[in-house]
């Protein structure tokens, strides 16, 4: 087994001959010191990524705080914020929906890219809050069946605290 720090197991090294043949000690303990450092490897590998992908997301958020700071009007903000939940999610569409009248029910105010939601889709919702009450929602879908990982709910959150502040 190849052994993660966790105490699970990362996958399994397996040595195959053509012609039987009994492995002594010195071969079995080859086989557990490199399924070790392969499964370092693996780790150290997947860390780097989820970092790597992180600092994207990370710096993709900053890009869209800057430019939710730039908007001049609220038409401006919701194609930005719609925009960037795009980029910061890699999400097929996003779309924001604020209360309108006295009813208060929920309207569509921005939809990235214009036109049909992809079928089928999941999709991740953030509300946008004052200090009151919610004022809308921030939804990012995604197509296919695939869902979102919990650190986007995060940054979806983080976006729509955003728009809300910039409302």
């Amino acid at each position: 087994p190849m052994p993660a720090r966790s105490g699970e197991v990362l996958g399994v090294v397996v040595l195959h001959t053509v012609a039987p043949r009994e492995f002594d000690e010195g071969v079995l303990n080859f086989l557990v010191h490199t399924a070790s450092l392969v499964a370092g490897a693996i780790e150290n590998a997947r860390v780097y990524e989820e970092s790597r992908l992180r600092v994207h997301a990370l710096t993709n958020l900053a890009d869209l705080s800057e430019g939710i700071v730039a908007v001049d009007g609220r038409e401006e903000l919701y194609q930005v914020v719609t925009a960037g939940v795009r980029r910061v999610l890699g999400a097929d569409a996003s779309q924001l929906w604020l209360r309108s009248g006295e009813d208060g029910h929920l309207e569509l105010v921005a939809l990235s890219p214009p036109g049909e939601l992809p079928e089928p889709h999941v999709e991740s919702r953030a509300p946008l809050r004052d200090d009151r009450e919610e004022i809308g929602a921030l939804i990012a879908v995604r197509s296919g069946v695939t869902t979102f990982p919990a650190q986007h709910q995060e940054l979806l959150q983080a976006v729509a605290n955003q728009a809300a502040l910039a409302m």
